[in-house]
């Protein structure tokens, strides 16, 4: 019986030291799964596997992309909010994790208390768009042909509660213009309603409006920008335009549950800002129309934070509800 007890405490002993050097791993010893909470293919996804991409070299271990679309990225939140925080499951947090919040009654998450925030990646700014043919050579004329016919004119936009439909309402309340809402299931199906002159103005994110630079029938007047694209050097800000306080973009960053441990978010954003500052990387986002953001943790955390503070005054104050 003692031998058994003897026996019993030794392997508890072995125990705790074999837990204590697994525990003393450095972080990351495995593979890391990246959340997207969104299709293949889109601008998430696509940032999502060019920082994969570097962060595997970064890091030394594999950053495995996985796609979880569905219910405005509730099926990916969800997928990060039931992992362990341990930064072995991060995702790649867009708009919605602040905008979800005004646009529909119930969300299964707190975007102020259940995220932690690691680093920004990218910002694509929003540009104005009117059809090639079109009398409006800048934002005056425009506002100018607002204002002599109001309710009029219409906007189109990428769908209800997008980055597009959400830029536009916001600078109809800025101007107090009245505009009819158009949507569309996403840039593809509104791009050739601009082009063939159904719809007045189109408020796109750069990721797709630039690549319709040097086509004939479609026109940037303004970027919704604090400076101009350099994909778009010829088009003015809106704040050049007299248009000021306006700064909307479509942005991707990192994020973990909210107890992700400090030791992982420094790794983990010292990483971020490396594989940000690689020419490869920096040619590839301003390549897709998007800005690298990059910086610390407080400045993503910060920059979402003031977006869901100025979304929820704007997305009321249009009316707006996806329930």
């Amino acid at each position: 019986m003692r031998f058994i007890q003897a026996w019993i405490r030794a392997m508890a002993v072995v125990a705790l030291f074999c837990g204590g050097a697994v525990q003393a791993q450095p972080y990351p010893s495995h593979p890391i799964r990246l959340i997207v909470p969104f299709a293949v293919g889109g601008p998430s996804d696509i940032s999502a596997r060019a920082l994969a991409a570097g962060l595997q070299q970064e890091l030394g271990q594999a950053v495995i992309v996985d796609n979880r679309p569905g219910s405005a990225a509730i099926v990916g939140v969800q997928a990060l909010l039931g992992a362990p925080a341990d930064g072995y499951t991060i995702m790649m947090a867009s708009n919605i994790i602040v905008t979800g919040k005004w646009l529909y009654k119930k969300l299964p998450y707190d975007p102020l208390k259940d995220f932690r925030a690691i680093a920004g990646v990218s910002k694509s700014p929003v540009v104005v768009l009117v059809p090639g043919k079109s009398p409006y050579k800048n934002m005056e004329d425009l506002m100018q042909a607002a204002r002599a016919r109001p309710g009029e004119l219409n906007y189109g936009s990428a769908g209800l509660g997008t980055i597009p439909q959400l830029a536009n309402e916001f600078f109809l309340q800025k101007t107090g213009l009245n505009m009819k809402h158009i949507p569309f299931k996403g840039s593809g199906q509104a791009m050739p309603a601009v082009m063939a002159g159904q719809v007045d103005v189109f408020f796109d994110v750069a990721l797709s409006a630039q690549s319709q630079a040097g086509n004939d029938a479609i026109r940037a007047i303004g970027v919704v920008s604090p400076s101009r694209l350099a994909q778009l050097p010829d088009v003015p800000t809106l704040a050049e335009q007299g248009i000021t306080d306006f700064d909307v973009a479509a942005w991707f960053g990192l994020v973990g549950r909210a107890t992700l441990p400090n030791s992982v978010v420094a790794t983990l954003n010292a990483a971020v800002n490396k594989v940000l500052a690689t020419p490869a990387f920096r040619k590839q986002i301003t390549t897709l129309g998007g800005v690298p953001l990059g910086g610390s943790p407080e400045d993503f955390h910060k920059m979402y934070v003031d977006e869901y503070h100025m979304w929820g005054k704007v997305i009321p104050a249009a009316g707006l509800r996806l329930d």
